[in-house]
């Protein structure tokens, strides 16, 4: 018996383009692209006897829509990892409450936290979103240098 690399045997993706996989063509995969999430699913099955693999994501989603159509069914796969990139579609529409977009997005995590998966998050969507509702539109300073931290101006 193979001893596992992680404690994770079921993961689940939701979330928009970015998570489906849009922009990263991959022409052998099913729909032609093959986004992070599905090479992600690849290095945890490595060594894994069994792991158990659903993306969700659909491109274009506003938070909202992921709530509504990704959340249950996620649920329902009973996952141990979830990983959730969602928000981005909802911040790029003009007039948009960047405050309610956070808290949707902040809803999801906890209605998915709720089953007991490990839940990744891409919080450059909710620093972001944050950021821009107090009028600061630049990053906060992250602890770690690197070439993607900026100072606020």
């Amino acid at each position: 018996m193979t001893t596992p690399k992680h404690p994770w045997s079921r993961y689940v993706a939701v979330g928009d383009s970015f998570t489906e996989g849009v922009g990263d063509p991959e022409p052998a995969s099913p729909g032609g692209h093959r986004g992070w999430a599905d090479r992600v699913a690849e290095v945890l099955s490595q060594g894994t006897e069994d792991l158990a693999y659903a993306n969700l994501a659909v491109r274009g989603k506003l938070i909202g829509q992921i709530i509504d159509e990704q959340i249950e069914p996620a649920l329902t796969l009973h996952p141990d990892l979830i990983t959730v990139s969602a928000g981005g579609n909802d911040v790029l529409r003009p007039g948009s409450y960047p405050d309610l977009i956070a808290a949707r997005c902040e809803e999801a995590v906890s209605r998915l936290a709720a089953g007991g998966a490990t839940i990744a998050l891409f919080p450059w969507v909710l620093r972001r979103i944050r950021h821009q509702s107090s009028g600061d539109h630049v990053l906060p300073k992250r602890p770690e240098a690197g070439p993607f931290s900026r100072t606020p101006a």
